[in-house]
């Protein structure tokens, strides 16, 4: 007998209810096909000029050997962006940074970079919001299947995808899929790098490559790049616990050896990025967000107590955890269709992402987990501390700088049998996608009508 009592040898079938999610290959290749159907969808709606293509128009300026994109009066009028429609400049001067007359983009360059090579062909033929869309599915499909390769490292493929699946749609990344907007593209290109470094620690495990991804990672999302500490800590611990009785030379030799493996090309990013910044504003920290004139927590906030001040966290640990949907209410204040909209300043992670919950039945027991957790938490302290909670997204996107990591916790707990997807795991899973395509998809509706 075995521990579920059946007799060795003998073949049980479990009973296929109406409710029984696919766990077979089948269901597999399922997840896959909606997950490319979503992903092509977002991207012919984002090439709807509806979300200003802020990156296409910075690389257009790097193209032409220029940091800013023009003079302040220039801008307003319209300047040499009259493919960008009137709201879109209205948005972009919401989101841009004003210094000493010209117009910058406070917002990482790595993709804008990424771009240049595209531009002549995007600025010859006027494919702006195309080629914006095709750049978000792009990627976006480059994550859901690194992340896929990412797990099946651990789990079996079909867990895997399910992981995926519950990663890009049953999170607020989902809405970072449907809306164009120029600095979504940074998140998931942090993500990309992210979640490519993971791989290469646990594939072929070159450190100056993970330096190297990780730096590239500063130049897109600031705060994602302090996911370098999960790799300082168990490259810290290979060296001195796992890899010390076989190394040939001295640990702390090899331990200097992989550390400036892993911390040269980092660190090389970050001096880039301290002259890129030098010649836009004057400073080696300053990046620009202390001069965006609309954001609502920018003016006169950021020059009182600067980017990160602790009189920040309240709301941003609100907007995190507690913030809840918006009622809609007729004019006579009943409720009206579609009843609940998302909030636009973001809205609780336990609704946006509840696979969370996962973590509850994980062993924090190994370096691994504790590196995953040490870094989650650096990340979160860091995000609480910023003078913005995003504004403008479904959800709390920047809760995406520190996600990969939680998930990895969930996808490892379920490598050691700490917990299962269970079916009504799953289901939670399905359901919460499904919430989130909802709501997307009603605000994806209502901001569409109002730009056009």
């Amino acid at each position: 007998m075995d521990i579920h009592g059946s007799a060795v040898g003998e073949t049980k079938k479990r009973p296929r209810s109406l409710f029984f999610l696919p766990t077979t290959y089948k269901g597999s290749i399922a997840i896959s096909i909606f997950a490319a159907v979503f992903f092509l969808i977002s991207s012919l709606y984002m090439a709807i000029p509806a979300y200003h293509p802020a990156q296409l128009i910075v690389a257009s300026s790097l193209l032409r050997g220029r940091l800013d994109l023009g003079t302040v009066a220039a801008f307003i009028d319209g300047g040499d962006y009259d493919h960008v429609s009137r709201f879109n400049q209205d948005t972009l001067h919401f989101d841009l940074a004003w210094y000493k007359e010209r117009v910058y983009s406070p917002h990482g360059p790595l993709p804008a970079l990424l771009i240049v090579p595209f531009t002549p062909i995007i600025e010859y033929f006027g494919l702006w919001y195309a080629a914006n869309a095709g750049f978000f599915i792009f990627f976006n499909i480059v994550n859901f299947f690194l992340l896929v390769r990412l797990g099946s490292i651990f789990v079996k493929l079909n867990d895997a995808l399910w992981m995926s699946f519950a990663f890009i749609f049953g999170s607020s990344y989902i809405g970072l899929t449907f809306f164009g907007m120029g600095s979504y593209l940074n998140h998931i290109l942090a993500t990309t790098l992210i979640v490519a470094a993971l791989l290469e620690y646990y594939t072929r495990r070159r450190y100056w490559m993970i330096g190297l991804l990780m730096g590239l990672t500063f130049a897109a999302r600031i705060p994602a790049s302090l996911g370098i500490l999960f790799f300082i800590m168990v490259i810290t611990h290979d060296t001195f616990v796992t890899d010390a009785l076989k190394a040939r030379w001295g640990a702390m030799k090899l331990f200097l050896k992989r550390m400036s493996a892993l911390l040269a090309p980092f660190l090389a990013s970050i001096t880039v990025d301290a002259v890129y910044n030098y010649l836009r504003f004057d400073s080696i920290f300053e990046i620009g967000y202390r001069y965006q004139v609309g954001v609502p927590m920018g003016y006169p906030l950021t020059t009182m107590y600067g980017l990160w001040h602790l009189i920040y966290v309240p709301q941003n640990l609100y907007l995190l955890f507690l913030k809840m949907p918006n009622l809609v209410q007729s004019a006579n204040g009943l409720l009206a269709f579609p009843y609940l909209v998302p909030d636009n300043d973001g809205m609780s992670i336990l609704l946006t992402t509840p696979f969370l919950i996962l973590l509850l039945f994980v062993r924090k027991k190994g370096m691994t987990m504790v590196a995953l957790a040490t870094t989650s938490l650096a990340i979160f302290i860091l995000l609480m501390f910023l003078f913005s909670p995003g504004n403008r997204q479904y959800g709390y996107r920047f809760s995406i700088d520190f996600l990969v990591y939680l998930w990895m916790m969930i996808v490892i707990g379920i490598s050691r049998k700490d917990l299962q997807l269970s079916q009504p795991m799953k289901w939670l899973i399905a359901i919460s996608a499904l919430v989130n395509l909802y709501f997307v998809a009603v605000t994806s509706t209502l901001v569409h009508q109002f730009l056009l």
